[in-house]
């Protein structure tokens, strides 16, 4: 069997060996086959049964399942953006092999946590899914520490620099594997997708352009930077997260190469 992307053989199982039973044959693609993969609503299966005299090859079903690649949500704030920590602000209750934790007299909304903090819980980091109250947020994984309440706790954001727009290179630098937390330049060969989400904590005032460059995606690897909450534009000048050209002779702009 192959899979072909219109005229082009993206991936092949070899000869495989069927008998008079039903049988299952499964293929992973490489990492190389799937980054090959530029339009996914125009691949197919072909099959090219070889059969003797009075042989038939029947198909009952074929499927191509496609794995969500990690998705990594990353907040990007500046500098001065307070740290909230036990025991000065309070405890927390984590619910092992679940991503929900519950804090006691904590302010998680009114402080302005959320999508991409990191959280520390008893020593461990995990990555904040979503702040849904101020006393209850989501993890993107299941928390694999002990059970109890009144554990220790600091929530922080994940990128920050002496300025907001410090911060934002950093960022950059991250997903465009020129730092340790990203593999290599590639989201399609890593298999991720990489969202950074600011904060209102100070305007990005930019003092050069700037450009998220020199990352290989698709539409499955993406970099969305996108802003939650009260930090979102809701239609009123100067309310939402700001990027500041500076008297527009500085711009952020998107230079990757994107193989769909």
């Amino acid at each position: 069997m192959q899979l072909d992307q219109g005229a082009t053989q993206i991936a092949t199982t070899g000869a495989k060996t069927a008998g008079l039973a039903w049988a299952t044959f499964e293929y992973q693609l490489t990492a190389l086959e799937v980054a090959a993969i530029t339009d996914y609503t125009d691949l197919r299966f072909h099959f090219l049964p070889t059969v003797g005299a009075g042989e038939t090859v029947r198909v009952k079903w074929a499927e191509l399942f496609v794995d969500e690649p990690t998705t990594n949500y990353r907040s990007i704030g500046f500098g001065t953006a307070a740290d909230y920590s036990s025991p000065v602000d309070s405890t927390v209750e984590p619910f092992p092999g679940t991503n929900l934790v519950i804090g006691t007299l904590t302010q998680w909304q009114t402080w302005n946590r959320g999508r991409g903090d990191v959280i520390t819980i008893s020593g461990t980091d995990y990555t904040v899914l979503a702040v849904e109250s101020n006393t209850q947020l989501r993890l993107t994984t299941n928390f694999t520490g002990g059970a109890g309440p009144l554990q220790s706790y600091t929530i922080r954001r994940q990128f920050t620099g002496a300025t907001a727009e410090l911060a934002l290179v950093t960022w950059e630098d991250c997903i465009d594997g020129l730092a340790a937390c990203s593999t290599t330049s590639s989201l399609v060969v890593d298999d991720r997708r990489e969202f950074g989400i600011l904060y209102e904590d100070s305007v990005f005032v930019l003092t050069a352009t700037r450009e998220i460059r020199g990352s290989t995606t698709d539409a499955l690897h993406s970099i969305p930077l996108t802003a939650d909450g009260v930090n979102s534009y809701n239609g009123t000048p100067g309310d939402g997260v700001i990027v500041d050209s500076n008297l527009d002779p500085n711009r952020w702009s998107l230079r990757v190469r994107d193989i769909r």
